[in-house]
């Protein structure tokens, strides 16, 4: 079971933490292990790109845990799930070892970000980096979290920074969730370590959606009007209306 420490700053709500990886990446597991609960069905196909979302005590808090649906290199779940993910508190995002190509994470890594390009105001959710299935990188396993040879920290230091450099992040936390978990209480930690970022980031989004309740709220009171404007720029919006084609200023 997750455990906070005391001193921390008590969440205006439950912190949204939104676990993304590709299918089969080991997300769930990594879930059932952090909570200690079998919360995340492990090895079930998505039927829906909404994603699973779990209340979780800790102390006298709680998080909500979102389980994205596993980024299959289709644009239609990037997107969806690069949208959860920003409009998490803190995002978990988590990369399998033994996976040749990383192009699905790099894409939905910067479908990510670009939430945040054009809107300083908005803060961008701490993201946590786990680099699972590191069993498979092992000649036998399992090993003690602090007795792994010297050829096997080699290896494994290897690939979280093999897997930062290739993704531009920060290095990746090594874990596996198989039969014999290793380095969870690590990420637990790390986890943890991200709470008071995870409440700030909380905090500015209920900031920005109040004030824009705010706006919405001052345009009705100031006249239909003005607000029949807003709403009917925000039909042309939704269309993709932005104008006649070619009907903007030329170059010379």
């Amino acid at each position: 079971m997750l455990t906070s420490d005391s001193r921390l700053t008590r969440p205006d709500s439950a912190l949204r933490v939104a676990f993304v990886g590709q299918i089969s990446s080991g997300k769930s597991s990594l879930i059932n292990e952090l909570t200690g609960q079998d919360i995340a069905e492990v090895d079930v196909l998505p039927t829906t790109d909404a994603p699973t979302i779990h209340e979780v005590a800790v102390d006298d808090a709680s998080f909500r845990i979102l389980d994205t649906p596993g980024l299959d290199g289709s644009i239609k779940v990037a997107k969806r799930v690069a949208e959860e993910a920003a409009d998490a508190d803190i995002a978990v995002w988590v990369l399998k070892a033994n996976r040749p190509s990383r192009e699905i994470d790099r894409a939905s890594l910067k479908l990510f970000n670009e939430h945040f390009e054009n809107e300083p105001e908005r803060l961008q959710p701490p993201v946590l980096f786990v680099l699972t299935f590191m069993d498979k990188l092992a000649p036998i396993w399992p090993y003690a979290e602090h007795a792994l040879p010297p050829e096997v920290r080699d290896r494994f230091e290897d690939a979280c920074n093999a897997a930062a450099k290739e993704l531009e992040i920060q290095r990746p936390i090594p874990a596996s969730t198989g039969a014999t978990p290793w380095n969870i209480a690590s990420i637990r930690r790390a986890l943890i370590g991200l709470y008071a970022d995870g409440l700030k980031t909380q905090r500015n989004r209920a900031r920005r959606e109040a004030r824009t309740a705010g706006v919405a709220t001052n345009l009705k009171r100031s006249g239909s009007g003005a607000w029949e404007v807003v709403k009917a720029g925000a039909r042309i919006a939704k269309r993709g209306v932005s104008g006649d084609s070619g009907s903007g200023p030329s170059s010379h």
